[in-house]
């Protein structure tokens, strides 16, 4: 059985040293309460701990969330069936399929022999292991309580995929339409239209406007094929990068807010995503200003963090968080009463839940409503320039045909 050593405080204020023997953490910290210490601080006792590997080269220290989620929820259900974390951490290192979690795990091994606790082994790790991760994971450690904090972990870090995968599904339809567009016209313009351009030209038509641009328009990408592709390619990456770079978030989101649908999604979906983390963390123990702080760090963007940097500000002065949030283009005033009443009442954590269940299904709806009206909009633009594209190229055969039929 491990031994686990303690920094705690006894009644009196004295700060002592306190090594016990048990199954888990939380017999450990429930055998010290019953002496009734304070427990500061609980770590696998070195003199006892178990033996790891020395540390390995870790080349490529990301993981993807979904293995990350896998390793948590094993994890947690390890430790709540009775298995020590040291135990735990090392059947899961030679369990585990990813070569990248797997190389971290032997490291994380090698640290826990020597006393470090998890949390702060998984903190050199911020590419596979968020600070908001770990803060929960140190909370759980201290308390005693690691599996549920492991399992109140992967709930939230699943709302946050389930918000991002919100996004992806309903913009994959109408990138679809558009590429697909794209694609034939171009596909036209390349290997169709310079066939009936011969034709057209042995047989000396007159051709209406549309069809001169296209015909034009047909040359010149032929031409200056490395050019197009390369525009197309620019802003591909320019499209991508606007919608994913920090330094240009400021622009974006100000873009997203003067536009209603995209702005009451994109405020819905900050609201829910930052009571739900801020709701975890209260009820994980930790201070409201610390939990501010890390909510401020698993956004990004410019305003939302000077959105933070006035409320942490705020705070800090003495007054409540809903003072904070006045004036917040990212607060509707309906979210902002109900932290007041939940300050009001002692019950912030739980109003904080009640808001991210309301604003959950709130954004879910209006992005089906985006989605439902920009669908037929792309659709009917889509469905418009190829019928432009085809009618530019059908209309002078059938002047010549008829042309040929009056002939003959």
């Amino acid at each position: 059985m491990p031994q686990y050593q303690a920094h705690a405080m006894d009644n009196d204020g004295h700060l002592r040293v306190e090594r016990v023997e048990a199954a888990s953490e939380r017999d450990a910290m429930e055998k010290l309460q019953q002496k009734k210490l304070v427990v500061l601080e609980l770590k696998v006792s070195t003199e006892s701990a178990p033996v790891a590997e020395e540390k390995v080269a870790v080349k490529t220290p990301s993981v993807r969330i979904s293995v990350v989620l896998g390793f948590y929820e094993q994890l947690g259900f390890l430790i709540k069936s009775g298995i020590p974390v040291f135990h735990a951490i090392r059947m899961l290192s030679e369990t585990l399929k990813n070569k990248n979690l797997t190389s971290i795990l032997k490291n994380v091994l090698y640290e826990l022999s020597e006393g470090f606790p998890l949390s702060g082994s998984l903190q050199k790790y911020p590419n596979a292991f968020p600070s908001l991760h770990t803060h929960l994971i140190s909370v759980g450690e201290k308390s005693g309580n690691l599996d549920s904090a492991l399992h109140h972990l992967v709930e939230l870090v699943k709302e946050g995929e389930d918000i991002r995968d919100k996004i992806i599904k309903a913009s994959v339809y109408p990138l679809f339409l558009l590429t697909m567009a794209g694609s034939l016209v171009l596909g036209l313009l390349f290997f169709v239209f310079p066939k009936f351009e011969e034709i057209f030209k042995s047989f000396n038509v007159n051709l209406p406007p549309t069809t001169t641009f296209f015909l034009q328009a047909s040359q010149y990408s032929r031409n200056n094929a490395v050019l197009i592709f390369s525009l197309l390619g620019g802003a591909g990456l320019g499209l991508f990068y606007f919608l994913r770079s920090e330094r240009v978030s400021e622009t974006r989101d100000k873009c997203f807010l003067a536009l209603p649908l995209f702005r009451d999604v994109l405020v819905s979906m900050f609201v829910a995503l930052f009571a739900k983390t801020l709701a975890s963390l209260l009820r994980a123990g930790i201070p409201l200003l610390e939990g501010l702080s890390i909510c401020q760090h698993t956004m990004s963007g410019k305003l939302k963090r000077d959105f933070f940097d006035k409320l942490i500000a705020t705070v800090r002065e003495g007054e409540k968080v809903s003072k904070g949030m006045e004036g917040s283009p990212f607060i509707p005033e309906m979210a902002r009463q109900l932290v007041m009443i939940g300050e009001a009442t002692g019950n912030l954590d739980l109003m904080l839940e009640n808001i991210f269940t309301f604003y959950k299904r709130r954004y879910t709806e209006l992005l089906t409503q985006l989605t439902a009206v920009l669908q037929p909009l792309l659709l009917f633009f889509a469905a418009g320039l190829i019928a432009l594209v085809a009618m530019s190229l059908f209309v002078p055969l059938f002047k010549l045909g008829s042309a040929m039929r009056s002939g003959s």
